[in-house]
């Protein structure tokens, strides 16, 4: 992001620059806006509900450049088309990895992982406060103590 926002303040500036700029502006003053609740601690945590949103709020953001940034290739409105290139190949990447984030957080089946002990937890053995709180492994081949 550095590069091509340097590469464009420096051989494109204004034009379509600013409006792939202003609109990510905008998703990051909510973005932020959301971290900083979340770090005031767990009394915030009520007011944290649109995360999910936040994530589609990001893709929405990059369809929308996405498309615009094409329309001004179609048009030819005289900005740098190299420039307009770079930019819709890093918006891809950007939803390709925003996508799959979302999938594997908020649409993906959860399955059981003995790594994190929910084998155990699933069987009975123990609940996973109990075992932070007793000490006590939980990774479904049998419970000690920890040293």
């Amino acid at each position: 992001m550095p590069l091509i926002w340097y590469i464009g303040v420096k051989y494109a500036p204004g034009g379509e620059s600013y409006f792939s700029a202003s609109i990510n502006s905008g998703i990051h003053v909510l973005m932020y806006t959301y971290y900083l609740l979340s770090a005031m601690g767990p009394s915030m945590q009520k007011y944290l509900w649109w995360k999910r949103y936040m994530t589609v709020m990001q893709l929405l953001q990059f369809w929308v450049i996405l498309f615009h940034t094409s329309y001004a290739i179609y048009s030819d409105c005289g900005f740098p088309n190299l420039y307009n290139w770079a930019l819709i190949f890093y918006d891809f990447t950007h939803i390709a990895l925003f996508s799959n984030f979302y999938y594997n957080t908020y649409k993906k089946p959860r399955q059981p992982d003995s790594k994190r002990g929910d084998k155990a937890a699933l069987n009975g053995l123990v609940g996973k406060h109990d075992a932070h709180v007793n000490g006590i492994s939980q990774n479904g081949a049998g419970l000690r103590k920890r040293n």
